[in-house]
């Protein structure tokens, strides 16, 4: 009986990366073959040039062999995505490249957005195969809510408004400005020297101790309340007090489904090492030897 899942040991000592990088053998040879789908050398030689800008002290040798292996794992999944029937579309990938870059990012390039595809495509595959299988006991979502249950719980919060001068004289004739009725959001951005200026002086919910030492001024307050003015290294600050938030420490109810997504993601990230290797056992993986050893040179 023919052996279909083929093992194979790379031994490259003294490889240079600079005659890997630039070597005569042309790109589109086969390293490697997968169920008859080619890895390319161009694809090694990638994987292989990522890894050695990100870590130039790594053996050659050994970047050689875990990467021509990464690629294995990665066409025997994309293979399996095939088989499956999953596809990602071209807006599915601006998605994922824009929730992880933001608007900013160039999105044309070719090879990155063909990385970012195959990518999605092996974590749909592994997911579809796996995600049945799934199984979260009630007592396992109890002892985790048990054992993190602060990372949960948030302190007393306050939403605020600032404005920032640089002098002590402005901020007193502002504050008097306020407390004859002019409108807080309005004078911030007209006055205030700080970033949130452009929204009114609006500073996101936040907690006592989690910003410097003046903000927490702004506990001393009432919902509706001006602070006086108050110096820091910043310079003169009025605060406003929108809202405060009282401690938040939810029950296991509250949060059940985030942990269980949580644990989930956990048991599939355990799982998917044996769904690579059941895969690779019953894939035909040839590995061209002949063009390996020519890398030695």
């Amino acid at each position: 009986m023919r052996n279909r899942a083929r093992v194979w040991t790379v031994t490259l000592l003294g490889v240079s990366w600079i005659g890997f990088a630039c070597g005569p053998i042309s790109g589109t040879a086969q390293v490697a073959e997968v169920d008859g789908r080619p890895i390319l050398l161009d694809e090694l030689r990638r994987m292989v040039e990522w890894r050695h800008e990100a870590d130039p002290e790594a053996l050659a040798a050994d970047v050689l062999t875990e990467e021509l292996d990464r690629l294995v794992n990665q066409r025997v999944a994309r293979n399996r995505a095939e088989v499956l029937g999953i596809e990602v579309s071209d807006s599915e990938v601006d998605a994922r490249i824009r929730l992880v870059h933001g608007d900013e990012f160039d999105f044309s390039d070719p090879s990155y957005r063909e990385d970012v595809r195959q990518t999605m495509l092996i974590d749909r595959a592994a997911i579809s195969e796996l995600a049945p299988g799934l199984r979260i006991p009630e007592s396992a979502l109890a002892d985790y809510f048990e054992a993190h249950k602060a990372e949960y719980e948030q302190p007393q919060r306050v939403l605020i408004r600032q404005i920032v001068v640089e002098d002590r004289e402005r901020a007193e004739k502002l504050l008097t400005e306020l407390k004859a009725g002019a409108e807080f959001e309005q004078l911030a951005e007209q006055n205030s020297q700080a970033p949130e200026a452009a929204q009114g002086g609006l500073i996101p919910p936040f907690g006592e101790g989690s910003l410097p030492e003046v903000f927490d001024r702004a506990f001393e307050l009432a919902p509706g309340e001006l602070s006086e003015v108050i110096e820091s290294l910043h310079g003169y600050h009025i605060f406003f007090l929108i809202e405060k938030y009282p401690p938040q420490k939810p029950e296991l109810a509250d949060i059940r489904d985030e942990l269980m997504t949580k644990l989930a993601q956990e048991q599939l990230a355990n799982l998917r090492p044996q769904w690579l290797r059941d895969l690779r056992r019953s894939a035909e993986i040839r590995v061209n030897e002949r063009l390996l050893e020519t890398l030695k040179r």
